[in-house]
């Protein structure tokens, strides 16, 4: 099993590791187009990015290519982000509306209902993986079945992640945070700190994360924090 507590990616595959402070380099091999998104899944970081590229950490300095089938010299497709419950079932999902499974052997496309590039996936812990992008898109589903979500507001704004905290769907707009009840986005309460940017969302050691264009908070389940 991976020991590095943090691992960070660039979009040409250029690699830093920090364990207890030290610092290593190491770079994806082959060389990557562009890296969008990466996520820990079964305990390896999975990175993805343009021309359906799939990248798995199995040690240090240790990638290995596990790509989606790549589309015509023609055709522009790719992924923007990637999650997974396990090695045997993950997730990627990107442009034209795309929506890969990977089953521990091969990759398979899904059956989607939408073309708008798609910016985020989350396995989530009720059962259900979500996938989000542009124009307010939401879909839910597993498996080669999925549908979106028939807001009950209308909902215009680009998602651009989403993350699974203490039993519910955090969804991801460049002017805030909401999260999902139903069929309808229900903006955050942030309590004394105000409101905040969004954009990434990410979880660990049982805090929630968020990086926006203007600031980064965290919150713990009861409070929330803002680091200017």
């Amino acid at each position: 099993m991976p020991t590095e507590k943090v691992v960070l990616i660039g979009e040409d595959g250029d690699v830093a590791t920090y364990v207890g402070g030290r610092r290593e380099d190491e770079t994806i091999a082959p060389q990557p187009v562009m890296i969008r998104n990466a996520r820990e899944i079964g305990g390896h970081v999975h990175a993805c990015g343009s021309k359906r590229q799939v990248f798995k950490r199995i040690g240090e300095r240790q990638w290995i290519d596990m790509s989606a089938p790549r589309a015509a010299q023609t055709e522009v497709f790719g992924f923007e982000a990637i999650d997974g419950y396990a090695d045997n079932e993950i997730y990627a999902v990107g442009w034209a509306g795309e929506i890969w499974r990977h089953d521990g052997a091969a990759w398979t496309q899904c059956g989607s209902p939408t073309n708008v590039i798609l910016t985020a996936v989350c396995c989530a812990g009720n059962g259900l993986v979500y996938a989000a992008g542009q124009g307010g898109v939401l879909l839910s589903g597993r498996g080669d079945a999925w549908t979106p979500v028939d807001w009950e507001d209308e909902v215009t704004a680009d998602l651009w992640d989403l993350c699974w905290f203490q039993d519910r769907l955090y969804v991801a707009t460049t002017s805030g945070l909401y999260t999902l009840d139903a069929n309808r986005l229900v903006p955050v309460d942030y309590g004394a700190m105000g409101p905040v940017t969004g954009y990434s969302l990410s979880t660990a050691q049982g805090v929630l994360w968020s990086v926006g264009k203007s600031d980064v908070a965290s919150f713990d389940g009861t409070v929330w924090r803002k680091y200017d």
